[in-house]
Protein backbone atom coordinates (compact mmCIF):
# COMPACT_ATOMS: atom_id res chain seq x y z
CA UNK A 1 0.00 0.00 0.00
CA UNK A 2 1.40 3.47 -1.21
CA UNK A 3 1.05 6.52 1.47
CA UNK A 4 1.48 10.21 0.37
CA UNK A 5 3.94 12.34 2.63
CA UNK A 6 3.95 15.44 2.47
CA UNK A 7 6.20 18.64 3.24
CA UNK A 8 3.69 21.07 4.15
CA UNK A 9 3.76 21.17 8.59
CA UNK A 10 0.51 20.58 10.11
CA UNK A 11 -1.63 23.28 12.56
CA UNK A 12 0.02 23.52 16.07
CA UNK A 13 -1.52 22.03 18.74
CA UNK A 14 -4.57 23.62 19.97
CA UNK A 15 -4.47 23.59 24.12
CA UNK A 16 -8.29 24.29 24.28
CA UNK A 17 -8.76 20.79 22.78
CA UNK A 18 -5.72 19.03 25.23
CA UNK A 19 -4.00 18.14 21.91
CA UNK A 20 -0.31 16.80 21.93
CA UNK A 21 0.84 14.99 19.09
CA UNK A 22 3.19 11.77 19.25
CA UNK A 23 5.20 11.25 16.13
CA UNK A 24 7.94 8.97 17.30
CA UNK A 25 7.76 6.07 14.22
CA UNK A 26 9.46 3.69 16.97
CA UNK A 27 7.67 4.27 19.32
CA UNK A 28 3.80 4.22 17.45
CA UNK A 29 4.92 0.87 16.20
CA UNK A 30 4.90 -0.56 18.96
CA UNK A 31 2.01 1.16 20.79
CA UNK A 32 0.55 -0.49 17.53
CA UNK A 33 2.40 -4.00 18.30
CA UNK A 34 -0.51 -4.45 22.05
CA UNK A 35 -3.17 -4.57 19.33
CA UNK A 36 -4.65 -8.44 20.25
CA UNK A 37 -4.30 -10.78 16.73
CA UNK A 38 -7.69 -11.33 16.62
CA UNK A 39 -9.50 -7.62 16.56
CA UNK A 40 -12.04 -6.89 13.63
CA UNK A 41 -11.15 -5.89 10.59
CA UNK A 42 -12.49 -2.10 11.24
CA UNK A 43 -10.66 0.22 13.56
CA UNK A 44 -12.12 3.32 14.83
CA UNK A 45 -9.38 5.70 15.83
CA UNK A 46 -10.22 9.34 18.49
CA UNK A 47 -8.29 11.99 17.03
CA UNK A 48 -6.36 11.57 13.83
CA UNK A 49 -4.18 14.40 15.06
CA UNK A 50 -1.34 15.11 12.08
CA UNK A 51 -2.20 10.91 11.04
CA UNK A 52 1.03 9.29 11.91
CA UNK A 53 -0.91 6.62 13.90
CA UNK A 54 -3.43 6.33 11.35
CA UNK A 55 -0.80 5.48 8.30
CA UNK A 56 -0.07 2.40 10.95
CA UNK A 57 -3.47 1.65 11.86
CA UNK A 58 -4.10 1.67 7.82
CA UNK A 59 -1.40 -1.06 7.66
CA UNK A 60 -3.01 -3.51 10.32
CA UNK A 61 -6.34 -3.35 9.60
CA UNK A 62 -8.96 -3.47 6.43
CA UNK A 63 -10.94 -0.51 7.40
CA UNK A 64 -10.22 2.73 9.28
CA UNK A 65 -12.62 5.44 10.64
CA UNK A 66 -10.56 8.76 11.71
CA UNK A 67 -12.46 10.67 13.81
CA UNK A 68 -11.14 14.62 13.95
CA UNK A 69 -13.17 17.82 15.71
CA UNK A 70 -10.30 20.46 14.99
CA UNK A 71 -11.47 22.41 11.93
CA UNK A 72 -7.77 23.11 11.16
CA UNK A 73 -6.48 19.56 11.48
CA UNK A 74 -9.08 18.16 9.05
CA UNK A 75 -8.67 21.14 6.21
CA UNK A 76 -4.77 19.98 6.68
CA UNK A 77 -5.48 16.51 6.21
CA UNK A 78 -7.68 17.19 3.10
CA UNK A 79 -5.38 19.16 1.65
CA UNK A 80 -3.06 17.56 1.72
CA UNK A 81 -4.50 14.27 1.16
CA UNK A 82 -2.00 11.97 3.27
CA UNK A 83 -4.20 9.39 4.22
CA UNK A 84 -4.94 6.06 2.51
CA UNK A 85 -7.42 4.90 0.46
CA UNK A 86 -9.07 2.35 2.97
CA UNK A 87 -9.37 5.46 5.69
CA UNK A 88 -12.37 7.26 6.29
CA UNK A 89 -11.90 10.85 7.99
CA UNK A 90 -15.05 11.99 10.17
CA UNK A 91 -14.82 15.57 10.73
CA UNK A 92 -17.40 14.88 14.26
CA UNK A 93 -17.04 15.04 18.20
CA UNK A 94 -16.16 11.94 19.19
CA UNK A 95 -19.02 12.44 21.91
CA UNK A 96 -21.31 13.41 19.81
CA UNK A 97 -21.42 10.42 17.39
CA UNK A 98 -22.22 6.56 18.45
CA UNK A 99 -19.74 3.86 17.93
CA UNK A 100 -22.89 1.45 16.62
CA UNK A 101 -23.56 4.87 13.80
CA UNK A 102 -20.20 4.53 12.34
CA UNK A 103 -20.57 0.99 11.99
CA UNK A 104 -23.33 0.49 10.47
CA UNK A 105 -22.51 1.48 6.84
CA UNK A 106 -19.67 -0.69 6.61
CA UNK A 107 -22.20 -3.63 7.69
CA UNK A 108 -19.90 -4.64 10.62
CA UNK A 109 -21.19 -4.52 14.65
CA UNK A 110 -17.96 -4.03 16.24
CA UNK A 111 -14.90 -2.19 16.06
CA UNK A 112 -11.20 -2.32 17.81
CA UNK A 113 -10.63 1.55 19.27
CA UNK A 114 -7.70 3.30 19.63
CA UNK A 115 -6.41 6.63 19.96
CA UNK A 116 -4.42 9.26 21.78
CA UNK A 117 -7.11 11.19 23.57
CA UNK A 118 -7.60 14.79 24.64
CA UNK A 119 -6.62 14.95 28.23
CA UNK A 120 -9.50 16.84 28.80
CA UNK A 121 -12.16 14.62 27.24
CA UNK A 122 -10.90 11.50 28.24
CA UNK A 123 -12.55 10.14 31.17
CA UNK A 124 -16.07 10.47 29.26
CA UNK A 125 -14.13 8.16 26.83
CA UNK A 126 -14.06 5.75 29.34
CA UNK A 127 -17.96 6.36 30.07
CA UNK A 128 -18.65 6.43 26.36
CA UNK A 129 -17.13 3.23 25.70
CA UNK A 130 -18.98 1.37 28.69
CA UNK A 131 -22.11 2.69 27.82
CA UNK A 132 -20.98 1.53 23.54
CA UNK A 133 -19.41 -1.88 25.36
CA UNK A 134 -21.16 -4.39 22.73
CA UNK A 135 -19.66 -2.70 19.54
CA UNK A 136 -15.86 -2.26 20.77
CA UNK A 137 -14.40 -5.73 22.16
CA UNK A 138 -11.31 -4.32 22.83
CA UNK A 139 -9.53 -1.30 22.84
CA UNK A 140 -6.31 0.41 23.28
CA UNK A 141 -6.15 4.37 24.41
CA UNK A 142 -3.10 6.56 25.45
CA UNK A 143 -3.82 8.63 29.15
CA UNK A 144 -2.40 10.79 31.49
CA UNK A 145 -0.73 8.17 33.66
CA UNK A 146 -2.85 9.74 36.74
CA UNK A 147 -5.62 8.81 34.71
CA UNK A 148 -4.68 5.35 33.68
CA UNK A 149 -4.28 4.47 36.94
CA UNK A 150 -7.32 5.20 38.27
CA UNK A 151 -8.90 3.26 35.45
CA UNK A 152 -6.44 0.08 36.46
CA UNK A 153 -6.82 0.72 40.25
CA UNK A 154 -8.58 -1.91 42.48
CA UNK A 155 -10.38 -2.10 45.56
CA UNK A 156 -8.87 -0.05 48.68
CA UNK A 157 -6.32 2.13 47.03
CA UNK A 158 -6.16 5.59 46.93
CA UNK A 159 -7.11 6.06 43.06
CA UNK A 160 -9.97 3.54 43.10
CA UNK A 161 -13.41 5.02 42.39
CA UNK A 162 -15.46 5.65 40.01
CA UNK A 163 -13.65 5.17 36.59
CA UNK A 164 -11.99 2.23 37.87
CA UNK A 165 -15.50 0.38 38.51
CA UNK A 166 -16.78 2.49 35.02
CA UNK A 167 -14.58 0.68 32.95
CA UNK A 168 -13.99 -2.54 34.61
CA UNK A 169 -17.90 -3.22 34.59
CA UNK A 170 -17.29 -4.71 30.90
CA UNK A 171 -13.85 -4.54 30.46
CA UNK A 172 -10.10 -6.28 31.78
CA UNK A 173 -7.83 -3.42 31.85
CA UNK A 174 -3.85 -3.41 32.56
CA UNK A 175 -1.35 -0.59 31.97
CA UNK A 176 0.73 -1.91 29.14
CA UNK A 177 3.08 1.08 28.46
CA UNK A 178 4.25 4.17 29.82
CA UNK A 179 5.28 7.10 27.35
CA UNK A 180 7.78 9.67 28.43
CA UNK A 181 6.65 13.72 27.96
CA UNK A 182 9.43 14.12 25.71
CA UNK A 183 7.83 12.20 23.09
CA UNK A 184 4.86 14.68 22.31
CA UNK A 185 4.45 18.26 20.93
CA UNK A 186 4.16 20.24 22.67
CA UNK A 187 5.50 18.79 26.13
CA UNK A 188 2.94 17.65 28.35
CA UNK A 189 3.93 18.04 32.62
CA UNK A 190 2.92 14.33 33.49
CA UNK A 191 3.90 11.04 32.15
CA UNK A 192 1.47 9.08 29.66
CA UNK A 193 0.10 5.10 29.85
CA UNK A 194 -1.42 3.29 27.29
CA UNK A 195 -4.16 1.10 28.40
CA UNK A 196 -5.48 -2.07 27.13
CA UNK A 197 -9.26 -3.26 27.14
CA UNK A 198 -10.54 -6.48 26.60
CA UNK A 199 -14.19 -7.19 27.18
CA UNK A 200 -14.77 -9.98 29.62
CA UNK A 201 -16.66 -12.69 29.12
CA UNK A 202 -16.96 -13.50 32.43
CA UNK A 203 -17.92 -11.89 35.85
CA UNK A 204 -20.04 -9.58 37.65
CA UNK A 205 -22.31 -7.82 35.67
CA UNK A 206 -25.25 -5.47 36.17
CA UNK A 207 -29.07 -6.01 35.57
CA UNK A 208 -29.21 -2.25 34.90
CA UNK A 209 -25.62 -0.36 33.65
CA UNK A 210 -27.47 2.88 34.57
CA UNK A 211 -28.82 2.42 37.60
CA UNK A 212 -25.18 0.62 38.84
CA UNK A 213 -23.59 3.94 37.48
CA UNK A 214 -26.07 6.38 39.44
CA UNK A 215 -25.14 3.96 42.55
CA UNK A 216 -21.51 3.98 42.17
CA UNK A 217 -21.51 7.80 41.80
CA UNK A 218 -23.48 7.89 44.80
CA UNK A 219 -21.30 6.09 47.25
CA UNK A 220 -18.22 8.07 46.02
CA UNK A 221 -20.01 11.52 45.96
CA UNK A 222 -18.53 11.82 50.02
CA UNK A 223 -15.90 8.79 49.55
CA UNK A 224 -14.55 10.14 53.54
CA UNK A 225 -17.90 8.95 55.28
CA UNK A 226 -19.04 5.98 55.86
CA UNK A 227 -20.94 4.55 52.40
CA UNK A 228 -24.15 4.04 54.49
CA UNK A 229 -24.39 7.75 55.20
CA UNK A 230 -23.05 8.63 51.25
CA UNK A 231 -25.38 6.43 49.65
CA UNK A 232 -28.79 7.39 51.99
CA UNK A 233 -28.11 11.18 51.23
CA UNK A 234 -27.64 10.81 47.58
CA UNK A 235 -30.01 8.13 46.79
CA UNK A 236 -33.01 9.52 49.71
CA UNK A 237 -33.29 5.99 51.23
CA UNK A 238 -33.35 5.44 54.98
CA UNK A 239 -30.07 4.37 56.73
CA UNK A 240 -31.95 1.72 58.19
CA UNK A 241 -33.50 0.35 54.91
CA UNK A 242 -30.25 0.62 53.49
CA UNK A 243 -27.89 -1.12 56.08
CA UNK A 244 -30.32 -4.06 55.48
CA UNK A 245 -29.68 -3.92 51.53
CA UNK A 246 -25.80 -3.28 52.43
CA UNK A 247 -25.52 -6.30 54.44
CA UNK A 248 -27.76 -8.48 52.03
CA UNK A 249 -24.92 -7.71 49.35
CA UNK A 250 -22.16 -8.41 51.39
CA UNK A 251 -20.59 -4.52 52.46
CA UNK A 252 -20.27 -3.81 55.56
CA UNK A 253 -22.39 -0.25 56.32
CA UNK A 254 -19.16 1.71 58.16
CA UNK A 255 -16.99 0.73 55.12
CA UNK A 256 -15.99 3.49 52.78
CA UNK A 257 -16.59 3.10 49.13
CA UNK A 258 -13.01 2.45 47.94
CA UNK A 259 -13.36 -0.65 50.18
CA UNK A 260 -16.21 -2.44 47.87
CA UNK A 261 -15.59 -4.38 45.34
CA UNK A 262 -17.00 -4.39 41.79
CA UNK A 263 -18.55 -7.88 42.81
CA UNK A 264 -20.42 -6.07 45.50
CA UNK A 265 -21.38 -3.02 43.76
CA UNK A 266 -23.17 -4.96 41.09
CA UNK A 267 -25.20 -7.04 44.08
CA UNK A 268 -25.88 -3.90 45.41
CA UNK A 269 -26.77 -2.22 42.17
CA UNK A 270 -29.12 -5.17 41.34
CA UNK A 271 -30.94 -5.04 44.33
CA UNK A 272 -31.66 -1.76 44.53
CA UNK A 273 -32.82 -2.11 40.67
CA UNK A 274 -35.66 -4.78 41.51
Amino acid sequence: MNYRYHNENPPTPKRSLGQNFLSDRGVLERIVSFIPEKSPGLVIEIGTGTANMTMLLCKRFKDVVTIEKDDRLVDWLLKTGCLPENCHLLHEDVLEVSFDSILRPYGENKAFLAGNLPYNISSQIVFKLAHEYSSIPSALLLFQKEVAQRVVSTRSSKSYGVLSLIAQHFYKVEIVMDLSPNLFRPRPKVVSSLVLFKRRKVGPKAKDFSNFVSVVKAAFSQRRKKIVNSLSHQMNISKKGLEGLLLEAGIEPDSRAEDVSLENYVFLSDLLTS
